[in-house]
């Protein structure tokens, strides 16, 4: 899309239980952070629009990371690039280098730990050249001391893309995000630029769940 990418009447399941008939916009070139409690709704959202969700199919060309990303067994390398073509292998290859895991291609894929394994994913989804990018917490299983600059090449990386990812730290929020999406009981209470949703909550609940007094 030139544009970007509207998602009306996201719902889900068809009850609405969980999402209520959301409608969501991420700008061509934007990033756009969720930002809510745990079973708010934001990893159901990021299925949605996936595809991945019971009963639904991709909404747009995506690629996306799950909260708990899977390699399947087999050595880290060919993990590193399942389902990639030629030049996008070649950019998640580049990448594993700077996600400091190039050294771990050829190890078998269940002897890597939690954090490692979220740098393959991330960079095998980095590498696609999908138009939007979906994260699901992307940081959260990364060593502190390393997030920040992870997230800088996650930046980089879908700089010219659309990206709709998932957090609870505010401080990615204000690093990474341009715009800010508050989520909770599968509906949207607040959303805008950043700074303007962060320094004005549109009520107590949304003060709440920042963590304002």
């Amino acid at each position: 899309m030139v544009d970007g990418f509207e998602f009306t009447a996201l719902t889900f399941p068809r009850d609405g239980a969980v999402l209520d008939a959301l409608d969501i916009s991420v700008g061509a070139t934007e990033s756009v952070a969720l930002f809510g409690p745990n079973g708010g709704g934001k990893s159901s959202l990021l299925r949605v629009i996936a595809g991945t969700a019971p009963r639904t199919e991709p909404r747009a060309e995506v690629a996306y990371l799950p909260q708990i990303p899977y390699l399947f067994r087999g050595a880290v390398a060919s993990n590193l690039t399942l389902g990639l073509d030629e030049e996008e292998s070649d950019q998640a290859r580049r990448l594993a280098e700077e996600f400091a895991v190039a050294r771990l291609l050829g190890k078998p894929s269940d002897e890597i730990s939690v954090g490692e394994t979220q740098r393959v994913c991330l960079a095998r989804t980095l590498a696609s050249s999908a138009p939007l990018v979906l994260l699901d917490e992307p940081l959260s299983p990364i060593n502190a001391a390393s997030r920040m600059e992870i997230g800088s090449i996650i930046t980089r990386c879908t700089s010219g893309r659309g990206l709709l990812w998932a957090t609870h730290s505010l401080r990615e929020v204000r690093a990474f995000a341009d715009r800010l999406i508050v989520l909770d009981d599968g509906v949207i209470l607040q959303e805008g630029p950043v700074e303007q949703v962060l320094n004005s909550p549109v009520d107590a609940r949304v003060a709440s769940i920042f963590g304002s007094p």
